[in-house]
């Protein structure tokens, strides 16, 4: 116990050195830190303070994910609504089965679209 405890109270620069080891090691987070008498949920808790700061500091050399948005197409047309009303705020759709979706006014036509499409079950985000 006394060496994962001396293990706990490592700089986050030592913390660095570590994280950058169990990158290039191929093994998981428990494998590796058994290896170094290391508690793995430290490790994984190191792992993700040390991403956070490099993604908040913009750090150079450090790569961001790209966004994991995909592109979305409704392939098949959408059965108009039953009923539309709008207020000054919102536009309330019913569909033909009695579901209702509430929007702000203004909001994007094709998002709107696209989530009748959703609800209905005709497509999928």
């Amino acid at each position: 116990m006394a060496i994962r405890q001396q293990a706990e109270n490592r700089p986050a620069a030592e913390w660095r050195v570590l994280v950058q080891e169990w990158e290039r090691s191929g093994k998981t987070r428990r494998a590796f830190a058994t290896s170094r008498g290391l508690v793995p949920s430290t490790l994984a808790w190191w792992i993700g303070k040390l991403r956070r700061l490099d993604r908040d500091a913009g750090a150079p050399g450090v790569e961001r994910a790209a966004p994991a948005f995909l592109p979305v197409r409704v392939e098949t047309p959408v059965e108009l609504p039953i009923e539309a009303r709008v207020d000054e705020r919102h536009v309330e759709i019913t569909l033909a089965g009695g579901d209702r979706i509430r929007v702000p006014v203004g909001v994007d036509a094709a998002w709107a679209g696209q989530l009748v499409a959703v609800v209905r079950g005709g497509a999928r985000c």
